[in-house]
């Protein structure tokens, strides 16, 4: 059931086989039977174990007291013990299928490209038909896991600290008054994200189709059956002197006809065909990002003034400075990977590639978006620092606020994440496999493809190829022009027609 029907490329209809090629598909076949068997039944007892789970539950759902089910249970475990077991068998018997399989193919010559005389056959004669001789059959196991996980961290804090201090002393009619303020913000931003999807497909499926094809009717060519038969036994020649052919055409015997040296046509065969795909695809996406940034702001002020009765007389000094900084960092790494194997006898399924959609995550770097996130960044912590002075120059303004956080500071400091996006991502992915099988289920039921599982051999002796020749070439017999012709290989139809 794992395995793929054994088939050899080189056995074609109408042509003159090896039949220890046939013997080398047996054994190769007979070397696969230990796994398919262990298979069957690891299968088997999967398909019996879900159905006596199925009774339990049924049985509980009935309100059938525990008590009673007690056997049960106990076979529902024992059975649990007896697949575990099957599934050691299993394994066991797929590591060794392999490895004899793969003696026997370096034991026997290969396959992929062969030379043969030309068929004896005469293919304007010769018709292939169909017939109805076999039946249809599939046989296939499905395995499908798919795992899908995806998480996300955001860890995220603002903070806004002003700080101001004062102080004014009146003599007379002098004020004289200092202020000083300072004012830091910082804000950061740390995101991570990981989204994995992994998925693996096993099918394995054979098939016999209800089909036979046979060459139907079966006419050799003489002269070229002749000369196969000398190209095959150059030891044991066919002469074609009229006295000679005829002795060779009574050579053999009725009793010595099955095991007398032969040319072996493959005349006709049944077929079936396989699939055997395993397809493992993970797409993996990663991001990793962090923001930090920080404003701070400082201003001293100093001012006299001096009331007279006439006029009056001020004066004031201060000073200021701010700095802003930020810093981003972002990693995104997207991964793809897509490994597929498909092993198809008998037909070729349509293998269609899907799109699948990668996506990479990025900062936006547009300079003016930088520059203005500065500016957010120094006019945050420079409205704390003017908002406090003014309270301490301007003595009209009443419940200055010392302590500010800027919304828009939050706002505008951190840039958002924006996707780049490949669509153009054509691969093999679990929906190609599902395709690909459903298209070689549909074709194997149409029973116009698959290789030859079964194998229909006509035997040409050297009595058959000679007395095919004499029929042809010596109708009159082996004396006078008739004789001449037929040394000649020339009939009388041919000679007609010239």
């Amino acid at each position: 059931m794992a395995n793929s029907i054994p088939y050899d490329p080189t056995l074609v209809l109408g042509n003159i086989l090896e039949t220890e090629r046939i013997t080398a598909l047996q054994e190769i076949a007979e070397a696969q039977k230990p796994s398919d068997l262990a298979n069957d039944k690891f299968n088997a007892m999967v398909t019996q174990n879900y159905k006596i789970g199925m009774i339990y539950n049924q049985m509980i759902s009935m309100g059938i007291p525990s008590e009673k089910m007690l056997e049960l249970s106990e076979k529902k475990n024992e059975m649990k013990t007896k697949m575990s077991g099957a599934a050691v068998e299993l394994a066991k018997a797929i590591i060794a299928t392999e490895q004899k399989t793969t003696e026997l193919k370096l034991k026997f010559s290969q396959t992929q490209i062969s030379k043969s005389i030309e068929s004896p056959i005469d293919y304007e004669n010769c018709t292939v038909n169909t017939f109805n001789l076999s039946f249809d059959a599939i046989k296939f196991d499905v395995q499908y896991v798919r795992n899908e996980s995806n998480k996300e961290d955001t860890e995220a804090g603002a903070s806004n600290e002003t700080t101001s201090v004062g102080a004014s002393l009146r003599a007379l009619a002098t004020t004289a008054s200092t202020a000083f303020t300072d004012s830091v913000a910082q804000t950061s931003l740390s995101q991570h994200s990981n989204h994995k999807i992994e998925g693996t497909i096993v099918i394995v499926a054979s098939c016999t189709h209800k089909m036979a094809a046979i060459i139907d009717p079966f006419v050799i060519d003489p002269k070229k059956a002749v000369k196969a038969w000398n190209f095959t036994y150059p030891d044991d020649r066919i002469d074609t002197d009229p006295s000679k052919i005829s002795e060779a055409a009574f050579s053999t015997s009725v009793a010595e006809e099955m095991t007398a040296p032969a040319l072996n046509l493959l005349s006709g065969c049944t077929k079936g065909s396989s699939f055997v795909g395993f397809l493992h695809i993970l797409q993996k996406e990663e991001t990793t990002s962090s923001q930090t940034s920080s404003a701070g702001s400082s201003a001293f002020m100093a001012s006299v003034k001096t009331d007279m009765f006439v006029m009056s007389a001020s004066g004031s000094y201060g000073t200021s400075s701010n700095f802003g900084e930020q810093a981003k960092s972002l990693m995104s790494t997207s991964e793809l990977e897509s490994h597929v194997s498909i092993v198809c006898e008998g037909l070729i399924p349509s293998i269609v590639a899907d799109d699948v959609t990668t996506t990479v995550n990025s900062l936006k770097p547009a300079p003016g978006e930088v520059m203005s996130q500065l500016g957010a960044i120094t006019s945050a912590t420079d409205g704390a620092v003017n908002d406090s002075m003014e309270a301490h120059a301007g003595s009209g303004k009443a419940g200055a606020q010392f302590m500010k956080m800027d919304s828009e500071y939050l706002k505008n400091t951190v840039s958002n994440m924006g996707e780049i996006t490949n669509k153009s991502n054509r691969v093999l992915n679990i929906s190609s496999m599902f395709k690909a099988f459903t298209d070689f289920v549909t074709k194997a039921a149409a029973g116009e493809a698959g290789i030859p599982i079964n194998f229909f051999i006509k035997r040409l002796t050297k009595a058959d190829i000679a007395k095919e020749y004499m029929i042809k070439y010596y109708p009159n017999g082996g004396s006078g022009l008739g004789a001449l012709k037929g040394q000649l290989e020339i009939t009388d139809q041919e000679n007609q027609g010239e």
